[in-house]
């Protein structure tokens, strides 16, 4: 049985390196999960759910935890409009592929989710479940203003404690159970140290993919 999680790297259709941490190992005897992040998350964010899955009494699960090209340990793309809908579905169907990962339960938080909904008409017999978090068929204008208003536009903070106040300020009405270790654990898997000073998980650039977002243009749902 394996102790601990594992990362490991599939090549993209188009080449691009993504990463994913696994859980357990491919012989558990329990459906998988795989994890799909929201728009700018990573992996890290479904440490303590993979953990607890993947060693659920006797009968642990083999979870999958995505980080999608751009974020976290993945490659990022030289071309940011690569990070569309479309190719993350593709990225998402060649993980699925290379770790033998289906079927399985997919836990989408936000744009995880909305790979979740993509997924269904595109590859059915990948899907034994899904649990949808913080998304839905019908998505509001107002919501994807509010991620509009921050992606690639974080102040750059010194310490990690001066980026869990800067969380803290813009997402406390949000979240308003977090306490302080909470905000410093979420400032840790928001940013990263590179070259002695601290940086967003992702590239920056993922903000070219709300620029067609705007109040007044609602968004086709998904009930299909």
């Amino acid at each position: 049985m394996q102790n601990g999680p594992a990362s490991t790297f599939i090549s993209a259709p188009d080449g691009l390196r993504l990463h994913a941490r696994c859980y357990n190992a491919r012989s558990a005897p329990a459906t998988p999960v795989v994890c799909l992040p929201g728009l700018t998350r990573t992996a890290d964010d479904f440490e303590a759910l993979a953990s607890a899955l993947s060693q659920e009494g006797p009968h642990p699960r083999r979870v999958v935890a995505l980080d999608y090209r751009g974020r976290g340990l993945s490659g990022y793309d030289s071309n940011p409009a690569n990070y569309s809908l479309p190719v993350e579905l593709a990225d998402v169907l060649a993980v699925l592929t290379a770790l033998d990962a289906s079927p399985a339960i997919f836990v989408g938080t936000s744009r995880g989710g909305i790979l979740a909904m993509l997924l269904a008409p595109v590859r059915p017999t990948a899907i034994a479940g899904v649990v949808l978090n913080d998304i839905g068929p019908v998505i509001e204008p107002q919501g994807l203003m509010r991620i509009k208003s921050y992606v690639g536009k974080l102040p750059q903070p010194r310490t990690f404690e001066e980026g869990a106040e800067i969380l803290r300020r813009l997402f406390s009405s949000q979240f308003p159970k977090l306490g302080p270790n909470d905000w410093l654990t979420s400032a840790r898997r928001a940013f990263k140290e590179e070259k002695g000073r601290l940086v967003p998980t992702y590239d920056v650039k993922l903000a070219t993919t709300m620029n067609g977002v705007d109040a007044e243009r609602r968004v086709p749902a998904l009930w299909k």
